[in-house]
């Protein structure tokens, strides 16, 4: 039985303060305040009243998730909104939600490239920046988040620096020091920047050596006796931008050194 009403937007909702309390940190303090008499709410019908701040549609995704059913973050400015709400109303069990989705959606993200305005919907340039979410995902404790969006950003300084000094012009250098200055904008940490470069530093021999992409098959191969592609044996393989590939190649791997580094587990030699 509903012991509580939540006032949105001059409308009494029912709810369960118990339930509101698991799930929220938030609501878990409100109550256990309202309980020692040290906060006074409304009565109505001997049930406190408690003022919720947000729109109707933000508090039903909240007590959506609150009574079991599930919330999709089908896009990335979904995932924005449920995580400002999450946020505020300290909900751990929402922001894995989110990260979950998040981490699905981490190929989209780029660093030193950004997204077209209108190439994912929404008109929002900085939904999809690789140094965004890291920042999130270090304030909310999303460390499976940071480690994909630390992936990205390295992929693509990998991508730059592969690039013959030719075309390494003033535009695709200031696009490159625009991207290193959004990591001190969105306030990533120094942590997070010496976490890469460990990883760097960890498979630094590895990433001299030479790729090729199979021009059938789009493989990725490091350089073969028989320069042939692996898989399909298709032809001569295709000298790429060999530092990025590798990075590509070895995902699983700089995933883990990452991921040692931000102290998720421990590192297994690639």
């Amino acid at each position: 039985m509903a012991d509580v009403w939540l006032c949105v937007q001059g409308q009494n909702l029912p709810a369960h303060g118990a339930v509101l309390a698991m799930h929220s940190g938030w609501f878990c303090k409100l109550l256990r305040d309202a309980k020692r008499g040290e906060v006074q709410h409304r009565m109505v019908e001997g049930k406190p009243v408690i003022k919720v701040d947000e729109w109707m549609e933000d508090v039903d995704i909240l007590l959506s998730f609150m009574y079991g059913v599930q919330v999709k973050a089908e896009t990335v400015e979904s995932a924005d909104k449920i995580l400002g709400i999450a946020e505020k109303y300290d909900m751990p069990g929402l922001v894995k939600v989110v990260e979950t989705r998040l981490c699905a959606a981490a190929e989209q993200m780029s660093f030193c490239t950004p997204h077209s305005e209108d190439a994912h919907g929404g008109g929002c340039k900085d939904r999809w920046e690789a140094a965004k979410w890291l920042a999130m995902a270090e304030r909310l404790d999303m460390n499976d988040l940071k480690t994909q969006c630390q992936f990205v950003i390295l992929r693509d300084i990998a991508d730059f620096v592969s690039k013959p000094l030719s075309a390494q012009g003033q535009a695709e250098k200031h696009k490159t020091q625009q991207a290193v200055a959004c990591l001190e904008k969105h306030g990533v940490s120094i942590r997070s920047m010496c976490e890469m470069i460990l990883a760097i530093v960890d498979k630094s021999r590895q990433l001299v050596r030479p790729a090729f992409r199979c021009p059938t098959c789009q493989q990725l191969h490091i350089r073969s006796r028989n320069q042939r592609c692996a898989s399909c044996d298709c032809g001569t393989l295709i000298e790429t931008n060999a530092c990025r590939a590798f990075v590509e190649m070895k995902k699983e791997a700089f995933l883990k050194s990452l991921a040692c580094f931000n102290g998720q587990k421990s590192l297994t030699t690639d």
